[in-house]
């Protein structure tokens, strides 16, 4: 009788083992995240099984590095200031994100830098059309594209938010709703110390630069709502235009409650840490995180210069 006793709870401990199990991997499904590299990555994240770098290519000159987020700042920052062109990059081909595809995965997000400065975003559209024609995904497998309409720690704020909702077991109707949602109230700030890319891209002229230099202006640059870069102010030196920057985050936190901040520096550590000093007194219920920029983002935001995306 006993035998019989213990052999009938074995055997519903079994079959209550198997269908926790099952409801586990119906909550938490299996998720990968690719970025490409114009977005700025934590160690953390780095270490994250989850999530994958695509590296776009940089050009200066004759010389190409892969922005792979092994390349070596300050070579490239040398060879900038030594030659007087414009240093180029190059979007990830298709071919760069079907090699990356997980085909276990049962959703795929790619967060792209904005499609007004790349085309990184319709390679990886591309990318996608092509994996569903091989039909080399599972059995409703779900790929989203997305345009961040940002880039550098804008693309970052959306990621880490993807890993939150997917680590909390969010229903992919929700996580789709709240990723759209984020996208369109993210705002994306940044002050640049350096004005050498400006200059060069056209977006300022050489006088301007010049006067600019001597005067010490920083200008405070922002995305639009299209994905493209406006200027929105200016200060003269980089702690007033930080300052500045700070105040508007704060005014607009008055009408729209800031819960999470990325800031993203150039070699701007001690900059960066005090933006988040004088963040965390205005809003002291704000997860704040800082990252350092990869290559993309050092080369336009130039050394000293510091990102920030907020929502």
């Amino acid at each position: 009788m006993v035998s019989y006793l213990v052999f009938i709870f074995v055997y519903i401990f079994s079959i209550l083992s198997t269908l926790t199990q099952k409801a586990k991997e119906t909550i938490f499904l299996s998720y990968q995240i690719l970025m490409d590299s114009c977005g700025d990555l934590s160690e953390g994240m780095r270490n994250n099984e989850h999530l994958r770098m695509i590296p776009l290519q940089i050009q200066v000159g004759q010389k190409e590095w892969p922005d792979d987020g092994h390349i070596n700042k300050q070579e490239l920052f040398d060879e900038i200031l030594e030659t007087d062109v414009l240093p180029k990059s190059a979007c990830p081909a298709p071919d760069a994100y079907l090699q990356r595809f997980d085909k276990n995965a049962d959703r795929i997000y790619v967060i792209t830098v904005s499609s007004a400065l790349s085309g990184s975003y319709n390679s990886a559209s591309l990318a996608r059309k092509l994996w569903r024609e091989e039909n080399k995904g599972k059995k409703g497998q779900k790929i989203y594209i997305i345009d961040s309409k940002s880039a550098s720690a804008g693309q970052t704020l959306l990621a880490g938010a993807l890993m939150r909702w997917e680590n909390k077991g969010y229903s992919e109707d929700e996580i789709r709703k709240r990723i759209k949602k984020l996208r369109r109230d993210m705002m994306t700030k940044f002050v640049l110390n350096d004005l050498t890319m400006l200059e060069r891209s056209g977006r300022l002229n050489g006088l301007q630069a010049k006067l600019a230099d001597a005067f010490h202006i920083c200008p405070i640059l922002a995305s639009t709502d299209e994905g493209t870069i406006c200027q929105t102010g200016q200060a003269r030196g980089m702690k007033r235009a930080l300052s500045a920057m700070v105040r508007a985050i704060g005014n607009e936190n008055k009408e729209k409650k800031i819960s999470h901040i990325v800031i993203s520096h150039c070699g701007q550590e001690a900059g960066a840490y005090e933006v988040k000093k004088k963040l965390n007194k205005i809003l002291p219920d704000c997860q704040i995180h800082i990252v350092e920029t990869g290559g993309i983002a050092s080369v336009y935001a130039g050394i000293g210069g510091i990102i920030l995306a907020y929502a």
